[in-house]
């Protein structure tokens, strides 16, 4: 097992305040609907967390799958 790094740490609860303030509230309306609003889609890109899994020579976020993944 391994440990977060402190920047692991902090994406994990900017990401998890993030799903708790702008998903939870939505998701059973917006699987009713079989949709996912862009504009959810534009946030998570600001936050880099789009396009994890392709190699940084593609534009990869800097937080790698890893990272992102990460969890407790």
């Amino acid at each position: 097992m391994f440990g977060l790094t402190d920047e692991q740490k902090q994406l994990q609860s900017a990401v998890r305040a993030f799903a708790e303030g702008e998903v939870a509230p939505h998701v059973s309306e917006w699987d009713e609907k079989s949709e996912f609003p862009h504009e959810v889609v534009k946030k998570l890109g600001a936050m880099g967390l789009l396009g994890v899994i392709f190699p940084e020579s593609l534009g990869r976020s800097r937080y790698g799958l890893r990272g992102v993944c990460a969890g407790d």
